[in-house]
Parts: structure tokens; C-alpha cells; sequence
């Protein structure tokens, strides 16, 4: 019996081991990614707004998927929300990716059904405020953009060589992109709850969903709704120009996250600024799994992925090799 708790025991020090490994393996790639969106931080304070929204977006996404990780160090949180708060502190900040969304979508050679889903649903997602809810809510009427596999020049490619299947999963229109980044947001009470997948190239959204948050928006956009997100204390309610008034909360929720910035309002003026946008080129991403999320993110999950299947094999070795001991014990 003391060989059995012995081999027991074994593999539970091998299970936590072989987790600390994991960790610690991942740790100096945390620290340098934490390091490098801090600098990064820095170089672009003096830069143009439209500059800070295009180069520190994969910052925030990249932080906002590393903090998805269970173990993740405080010091991305603080890196996440420093560049969350940096972006937010921007008017415009939102209508800066719809406005090179349609830019791109007019260029032939841009790479738009890449682009969209990388801006609607991974970047906004992160961006909780009036004007990413405007910006959102607009885009659930828009189903413009066929689905790639259903597109005649998709299959064209396909048949003359140009393009593999796996090159370019299919994307559903903005509209369920919209959906997603919405219900993922941190709204108090959505319409819908949260989709619990982060990989939104997968997401399958219900025509639920997108109808009720249709609705949702209607009657927000109208002001006979107002809405707030988790971790703030006050609530918003848009005015029939587009604008929208700040109300505070008597009692902070409860069930929110760390506080993040409240948006202010933008000025007239200062809602001219982000309109003069430099154009966008973001590279071509050849990898089915990578070329929605950023080689960094695709990385950590391989790792991951990985060496928690190490641990799964591990734990299996260990409960065989028990189940035979005492097996053979019972029979002897």
C-alpha cells in the first residue's frame, strides 16, 4: 500500500512540476513581450493619434489574450490597462478603425478580409466605451461582405493555385463580428452572454444573439436605454445627435473587473483630428491559426497547448502504473 501512495505521490509532484515548467517557461517571453508594449508605450507618446491607435492595438491584443491565461503575472494586467487607457484617452479611438475599414475595403490590393475581423472583433473587444458601442452597434446591420467560402473568387484562387483552403478560414460578415466584440466587451447585463471561446474565426453566432442585440442598440442609440460596463461606476445614454451624457453610479457594480478609465467626451475639434488617417499596411499572415491573432498569441498557445498535454500524458503514466501495482498486490 505505501508503494501505491509512493507512485501516487509521484505523480502528483511530476504534474505540478512539469506546471511549473510551463510557467516558468513562458515567464521570460511574458516579461519581454511586458517589457517591449511598455517601451513601446513610450516612443509613441509624441507621436500622431492615428499613429498610437495603429501601433499599439497588437499591444493590446496581445496583452488582453495573455491576461485570458490562467497564472498570467499582475505586471500584464498593468501593461493591458496602461495601453487600454492610452487608446481610450484618444478621440476617436473607434471611428479610426471603421474609418480604414471602409478605406481598405475600397482598395483592391488591401487586405480587408484579414483586416476586419483583427479590428472589429479583436481590438474593440478591448475597448470598452460610448464611442466602440457607437461604432459596434452601427455594424450590426452590415452584411455586406460575403463569407469567403462562399465567394466566386475564392474558389477562383483556390482552382488556379493561387490561394490553399487553409490559407484563408471564412469570416462571417461584420455584422456577426460586431456580435461578438459586444458580448464580449464587459457590458453590465448584455442582451447576450458572453461568448466563452476566444478564437472568434470560430465563433458560430446564433441569429439570436445578433437579433437581440439589435434590439439592444435600437433602443440605446433612441436614449431609452442606458448601458454601463463592468468596473466603472457610471453609465451612459446617447442623445439623439450621437453624442451622449455621463451619469454616476450611487453603487459601483459589484461584478466588475479593475477599473478602467471612463472615456470623456470629445470635442468638435478635437473629433477632426483622427479624421486625417495615414494609410494602414499590415502584413500578409500566411498561417490559418496566426493570421487572426498575432504570431505572439499563436506562440504562447502552442506552448500551451503543448505542455499540458506533457502533463496530461504524465498523470496517465502514473495512474497506469498504480493500477498495476495494485492489481498485481490483489492477486498475490
Amino acid at each position: 500500500m505505501k508503494t501505491i501512495i509512493f507512485f501516487y505521490v509521484s505523480g502528483i509532484v511530476c504534474a505540478i512540476s512539469n506546471t511549473t515548467e510551463w510557467t516558468e517557461g513562458n515567464r521570460r517571453k511574458e516579461a519581454d513581450q511586458v517589457a517591449l508594449w511598455e517601451s513601446k508605450l513610450v516612443e509613441t507618446q509624441d507621436e500622431p493619434p492615428n499613429v498610437r491607435l495603429r501601433e499599439l492595438s497588437l499591444g493590446l491584443r496581445n496583452m488582453g489574450h495573455r491576461r485570458g491565461f490562467e497564472g498570467h503575472s499582475p505586471a500584464v494586467e498593468e501593461a493591458y490597462l496602461k495601453i487600454q487607457q492610452e487608446l481610450l484617452s484618444i478621440p476617436g479611438h473607434a471611428k479610426y478603425y471603421a474609418d480604414e475599414l471602409e478605406r481598405l475595403r475600397l482598395d483592391p490590393k488591401s487586405n480587408y478580409e484579414r483586416i476586419r475581423p483583427t479590428y472589429l472583433a479583436a481590438t474593440l473587444r478591448y475597448l470598452p466605451s460610448p464611442e466602440t458601442i457607437q461604432v459596434l452597434g452601427d455594424h450590426l446591420s452590415d452584411m455586406r461582405d460575403t463569407p469567403i467560402d462562399e465567394n466566386p473568387k475564392y474558389h477562383e484562387a483556390v482552382s488556379s493555385g493561387k490561394l490553399r483552403p487553409i490559407d484563408w478560414a471564412p469570416t462571417p460578415q461584420n455584422a456577426w463580428l460586431a456580435t461578438y466584440a459586444l458580448s464580449n466587451i464587459g457590458l453590465q447585463d448584455p442582451p447576450f452572454e458572453p461568448v466563452a471561446n476566444y478564437s472568434f474565426i470560430r465563433y458560430a453566432p446564433s441569429t439570436e444573439s445578433l437579433q437581440k442585440f439589435r434590439v439592444w442598440w435600437e433602443e440605446v442609440k433612441s436614449g431609452k436605454r442606458t448601458f454601463s460596463f463592468k468596473g466603472q461606476n457610471v453609465e451612459y445614454r446617447f442623445k439623439p445627435d450621437g453624442t451622449w451624457e455621463t451619469i454616476s453610479l450611487v453603487i459601483p457594480p459589484d461584478n466588475g473587473t479593475k477599473d478602467e478609465e471612463t472615456p470623456e467626451q470629445p470635442s468638435d475639434s478635437e473629433k477632426t483630428k483622427i479624421d486625417d488617417v495615414t494609410k494602414l499596411k499590415e502584413p500578409i499572415v500566411q498561417s490559418r491559426e496566426s493570421k487572426r491573432m498575432s504570431p505572439v498569441e499563436s506562440e504562447t498557445l502552442t506552448e500551451k497547448t503543448v505542455d499540458f498535454q506533457w502533463i496530461l500524458v504524465s498523470a496517465l503514466l502514473v495512474m497506469a502504473m498504480v493500477c498495476g501495482i495494485w492489481i498485481k498486490r490483489r492477486a498475490s
